[in-house]
């Protein structure tokens, strides 16, 4: 398992508090709904090196979907 895979993975298991802690450390918004705030740790830590455009929009729906 590579070491984006293995991101993932924690990501995806976390807790909200592990999640919070998780943002602290990498300087990224701890506000939103735990679903919201996983979306932005995935797409700054496992998608940081997919075309930014997409990140911008992926974000944005997230926070669409789960703060409208």
């Amino acid at each position: 398992m590579s070491a984006k895979q293995a991101l993932l993975s924690e990501l995806h298991q976390a807790r909200l508090e592990s999640l919070k802690e998780m943002c602290l450390q990498n300087e990224i918004s701890r506000n939103g709904p735990v679903e919201v705030i996983r979306a932005r740790l995935i797409t700054e830590l496992v998608l940081d090196e997919w075309d930014n455009s997409f990140t911008v929009w992926l974000r944005k729906t997230w926070s669409q979907l789960f703060l409208a």
